[in-house]
C-alpha cells in the first residue's frame, strides 16, 4: 500500500511547545477538553512509534 499524498503549506516539524495559536482562529477549546484528548492521542502516538 502506498503512502497517501499530503498537501500542506508547512514544510517542517516543530516541537509542540513552539506552536502558537493563530490570532484569527475562532475555535477555543477549554482545558478540560484538551485534557480529555491527551491520553488517547498519546496512546495513538505510542502505537505509531512501535510500528514504524
Amino acid at each position: 500500500m502506498s503512502e497517501p499524498e499530503i498537501r500542506c503549506s508547512y514544510s517542517r516539524m516543530v516541537a509542540v511547545g513552539e506552536l502558537k495559536p493563530h490570532p484569527k482562529n475562532p475555535n477555543k477549546h477549554p482545558r478540560k477538553g484538551q485534557l480529555a484528548l491527551d491520553e488517547p492521542v498519546r496512546k495513538n502516538l505510542a502505537g505509531l512509534e512501535d510500528n514504524p
